[in-house]
């Protein structure tokens, strides 16, 4: 995905600077970093998806896993933003980070 920056009158929603966090992440070796980890039981939701969309929250002064909820109201848009296969649930993230931890 490519992200063209321009200048323009129309309002922009909140969340919308997650498409730029999304691009500069996907330049860094995060996700492959993070998916050699290890594999959880559970493997619906790749290591990757479920750092990056916690980091997509951090960037929005968001620190706690219930804020991950937002995030699945508009699915489409943030998996797109952050270039994810898919958001977790509030418990997987918990349960996912606290693995890699």
């Amino acid at each position: 995905m490519s992200l063209k920056i321009i200048q323009t009158k129309e309002r922009l929603i909140t969340p919308s600077g997650v498409a730029l966090v999304g691009a500069l992440l996907k330049k860094t070796s995060l996700a492959n970093f993070s998916n050699r980890l290890g594999k959880p039981k559970d493997v619906k939701h790749q290591n990757s998806n479920c750092l990056i969309s916690y980091v997509g929250l951090l960037c929005q002064g968001k620190t706690v896993y219930d804020d991950i909820r937002e995030m699945q109201e508009d699915p489409s848009f943030f998996s797109q933003a952050l270039q994810v296969n898919s958001i977790p649930s509030a418990e997987t993230l918990r349960q996912r980070l606290d693995y890699l931890g």
